[in-house]
């Protein structure tokens, strides 16, 4: 019989190969590339040649969840710094991944698989199992062996790692089984603490078997192993976790995170020289993915974070709240009526991240490619015509933009005559195929952090730039400086915090007390955005009401005065006029609905009836 973990992949494990290429793996492909085509290898050639079976290894990569799932960001698009933006998602037709029923307290055990692919874990953890049990015949040199094994015991650990941040305590699966033994199936879960303590374990032995592993881009190496049980034991003893403030929790998550800050990785210099792309400084990285022509992981960042114009995705944007976190460059908060902070100018003298991963209506100028491959330097353009000061109405005849004098100017597409079309509410400069610039952006921010305009918003046969985090050396400055609270050491947690502020070109931070938590969050949510990491840390917090819970605020009105022109016609970007802002909730949104059983997700219903009951939903549900 054969087990369920035999894959279907070990039957066209030619295909396996190509994905070789998708983790920028340096190996002797050209052995593998001159196999024999065949349609089908048996297990037994697999798991005894070495070739084939890092094939198989780099396939068991697909186990890493990727931050497009279950959309660009991971989850913070739940969050109060991230918005998953309704207009841009419905015209996909997708079922939004079970955000809606998330945020407005509708999520139940038979609609979670919205957003949390249970059986999609197991799958995977599945293959690992299947290896660790078929490499024990095989003939391979144990050299050879020893970093596989490193890399797919890390595998099962991310995962089981993944599963427990979702759900809380999880079934332990370490062994195979067969699809006719259904009493296999039928397995309660173990503890929070023992599947936790299992991650920490088998970080443990993947750090020694991926000693001599070489730092190679995409290659899972020992210091990810390092961070992956670093951060697993931050978690184990945050608040979610650690009700009693057990501060031996705090003390081990301080150990290994030490261990992460003393692996020979270091912060990038310059934050605003980081563009988050394969040319990313490469100290500051620990482990990424990334993508080629020949596979990809979902489709590229730009496809999916594109500033549309029609068919640029936007599918993440942020929140007033996240612009809001951003001081002025020396170091004053927005609502210090001492910092000089203008709402009517609020991009001016922000602290230099801020310009580094929003755009609003107004900022640039972008050079940026068209999809037709031409290129073009642009300001971010959404706005609406307006009435100026005077009471005269912009969007009446003559329409006296600079940059289009006549009607119908432009280029027609989808049935509008674009060269007298303005802002929000119309497809503004839609002069090129699929072009700019923030229409149905429901806060009318976007996100700039991983963008490449040097690349098309989306090409079948352009390799893009980007990455996919999973660990760079600034999370464990920011855990550092988490701990060192935790443990009452504020001016060690300072040193930590200062040092990310530094590169980043401000001031140290002076706070102590509760005040210099929110500090510490505050740089945490600035720092990791669209890293996977805001909506997890708000759970383990316990801070969901008032971050969750929370209606979503944004520009709700960016008016363009044209008789006042900020820049001219032969300027970079074009002719751009007098913008004035409001800003209050977005209408649009999904009303949401804060409930403390939220803090884990529902088991589905079809895996507790699987386990003829075996599995004990989590609480409320």
């Amino acid at each position: 019989m054969k087990k369920i973990e035999n894959k279907l992949f070990l039957v066209f494990v030619a295909l396996i190969i190509v994905f070789i290429s998708s983790i920028c793996i340096s190996c002797n492909k050209k052995n593998v590339l001159n196999i024999v085509p065949t349609d089908r290898f048996s297990e037994e050639t697999v798991f005894n040649d070495a070739n084939l079976l890092q094939s198989y290894v780099y396939n068991a990569y697909n186990g890493l969840r990727a931050f497009t799932y279950p959309c660009i960001g991971g989850y913070d698009g739940l969050t109060d710094i991230m918005l998953w933006n309704r207009n841009s998602i419905s015209f996909m037709g997708n079922a939004y991944y079970g955000f809606p029923n998330y945020v407005e307290g509708n999520i139940t055990p038979d609609n979670v698989g919205d957003m949390a692919d249970w059986s999609g874990y197991y799958a995977n953890i599945a293959k690992v199992n299947d290896y660790f049990e078929n490499i024990k015949n095989s003939t391979i040199d144990t050299s050879q062996l020893k970093s596989m094994n490193g890399e797919m015991r890390f595998i099962r650990a991310w995962i089981y790692f993944d599963l427990i941040r979702l759900y809380g305590g999880v079934p332990l699966i370490t062994h195979t089984f067969s699809i006719a033994d259904t009493s296999a199936l039928k397995v309660g879960r173990s503890t929070y603490d023992e599947v936790a303590n299992f991650v920490v374990s088998e970080s443990n032995l993947a750090i020694k078997e991926l000693a001599n592993t070489p730092i190679v881009m995409g290659k899972i190496n020992a210091t990810a192993a390092k961070a992956l049980k670093a951060r697993m034991l931050l978690y184990m003893a945050s608040p979610l976790n650690n009700p009693g403030n057990d501060i031996a929790k705090w003390t081990a998550a301080e150990t290994a995170t030490m261990d992460v800050l003393n692996s020979g990785k270091s912060l990038a210099v310059d934050y605003t020289k980081i563009p988050f792309k394969t040319s990313y400084q490469s100290g500051e990285i620990i482990l990424a993915r990334t993508y080629t022509f020949t596979t990809r992981i979902g489709y590229a960042l730009n496809w999916y974070l594109w500033p549309g114009g029609a068919f640029g995705s936007q599918i993440i944007i942020p929140t007033q709240k996240f612009a809001e976190m951003f001081e002025m460059n020396d170091g004053k908060k927005i609502t210090d009526p001492a910092s000089g902070y203008d709402p009517q100018n609020f991009g001016a003298n922000r602290d230099p991240r801020f310009n580094k991963n929003i755009m609003y209506p107004g900022s640039g100028p972008f050079n940026f490619k068209y999809d037709d491959g031409t290129q073009e330097t642009r300001y971010q353009e959404s706005y609406e015509s307006i009435t100026d000061p005077d009471g005269v109405k912009w969007n009446t005849e003559p329409l006296v933009n600079p940059n289009f004098t006549t009607r119908g100017g432009g280029v027609g597409h989808f049935g509008y005559t674009t060269g007298y079309n303005f802002g929000k509410d119309g497809f503004t400069y839609f002069d090129h195929v699929f072009s700019w610039p923030g229409k149905d952006a429901l806060t009318r921010y976007q996100c700039l952090k991983y963008m490449d305009f040097n690349n098309v918003r989306f090409s079948q046969t352009d390799d893009v730039t980007e990455i996919q985090l999973l660990f760079r050396i600034t999370e464990f400055y920011l855990n550092m400086a988490e701990i060192k609270i935790a443990l009452g050491d504020e001016a060690g947690a300072k040193v930590y915090l200062n040092q990310i502020r530094s590169r980043a070109g401000m001031p140290n931070l002076i706070s102590s007390g509760n005040q210099l938590v929110d500090d510490y969050r505050n740089e945490r949510a600035i720092e990791l955005n669209m890293e996977d990491h805001r909506f997890f840390d708000i759970l383990r917090w316990k801070i969901a009401p008032e971050t969750i819970g929370q209606q979503v605020e944004g520009i709700v009105g960016s008016l363009m005065d044209w008789s006042v022109l900020t820049h001219q016609l032969t300027e970079p970007g074009g002719a751009f006029g007098k913008l004035s802002f409001t800003f209050g909730p977005i209408a649009g949104q999904y009303t949401r609905k804060w409930d403390d059983k939220f803090y884990l997700l529902p088991i589905p219903s079809s895996e507790i009836n699987r386990s003829g009951g075996k599995l004990i939903q989590n609480p409320g549900y």
